[in-house]
């Protein structure tokens, strides 16, 4: 499987196993292997993505630890998450025959593991060596290696996920192309739960909100940035659309996308739907239901565009 679907992340050459790890057949660079996980992480660039990625990489070690019980199970995975990715990976993988799946930017496996119900192989790239570690420690095929540079094969993938990692990435310009080369033709990207810049930038606009943010801040963030020893703008840099902008604007999005070569493009503002048909403020869970409330009363506007915390994508080549 390792020479069907994986390259060399510099020249896409071929690979070849090689004492503690493999080499590119074309251009020779080596890439080590540790337990399993090969680094395919190649260090270099210039710009917002690349300090975005050295603060991921800082942020992440720091807090691989309390990742499943602090971030992924209750900011990542909320209540209805299980149902939605699922119904969505089911609809994919019906169409498709020894389906091979890719999640970029892991974690620990969470999404994985769902999409191990559908398909036949499933990979995950992620670029913290204690995520991959964990990852590894929980089952699954995992390396390491950078979303805007991943060591994967022209058109060998029928499907992307990239669940919550959109807002960690500055520029998510040269992902969607590089996504857009390993996926064959017809596959899907998916990627959820990103933070929508039309509610934020309306909710900054009330006072209520203002204050129970900082409240919120105060009483849980700060404590869990000093508990792990994070510094406030590798955290910051790392969540880049959470803490330096406002969200994401899914107009720009959808016309990077395009940009990149996708065709079919579904954008979906939601607030922790069970399902793509079900977009239903009564799915919601309660403390989404109050945000989506004060957003629509501070804008004069209950579109979902408007008072959604998140969207998802589902992009076809």
């Amino acid at each position: 499987m390792l020479k069907d679907i994986f390259a060399c992340p510099e020249c896409l050459g071929k690979l070849s196993s090689a004492n503690g790890g493999v080499r590119c057949d074309r251009c020779g660079k080596a890439f080590q292997e540790r337990e399993g996980i090969i680094d395919f992480y190649v260090p270099g660039g210039k710009g917002p993505n690349y300090s975005t990625v050295l603060s991921n990489i800082e942020y992440y070690e720091r807090a691989a630890g309390c990742y499943d019980n602090r971030i992924a199970g209750k900011k990542m995975f909320q209540l209805n998450s299980d149902a939605r990715i699922s119904g969505i990976f089911s609809s994919v993988a019906s169409r498709k025959t020894n389906g091979v799946f890719l999640d970029v930017g892991c974690g620990t496996g969470k999404v994985m593991t769902i999409a191990g119900r559908y398909f036949e192989t499933c990979i995950g790239i992620d670029i913290s060596p204690g995520m991959c570690s964990l990852c590894k420690k929980n089952g699954f095929s995992v390396h390491r290696a950078s979303a805007d540079n991943l060591p994967i094969k022209n058109e060998s993938v029928d499907m992307v996920s990239s669940y919550a990692l959109l807002h960690h990435v500055a520029d998510p310009r040269y992902m969607f192309r590089e996504i857009h080369r390993v996926l064959k033709k017809g596959g899907y990207f998916y990627t959820d739960n990103d933070p929508n810049f039309y509610q934020r930038a309306t909710l900054e606009k009330n006072l209520l909100y203002r204050l129970m943010r900082r409240i919120y801040n105060a009483v849980s963030e700060e404590r869990f940035l000093k508990k792990e020893r994070i510094k406030k703008e590798v955290r910051d840099t790392a969540e880049y659309h959470h803490f330096k902008t406002r969200g994401l604007k899914t107009g720009e999005l959808e016309d990077a996308l395009r940009e990149a070569g996708f065709g079919e493009i579904r954008i979906v503002p939601h607030g922790d739907v069970k399902s793509l048909e079900k977009n239903s403020f009564a799915h919601c869970p309660w403390y989404t239901k109050i945000n989506m409330v004060l957003a629509g009363l501070t804008g004069f506007d209950f579109t979902y565009r408007r008072i959604a915390p998140m969207f998802l994508i589902m992009a076809k080549k």
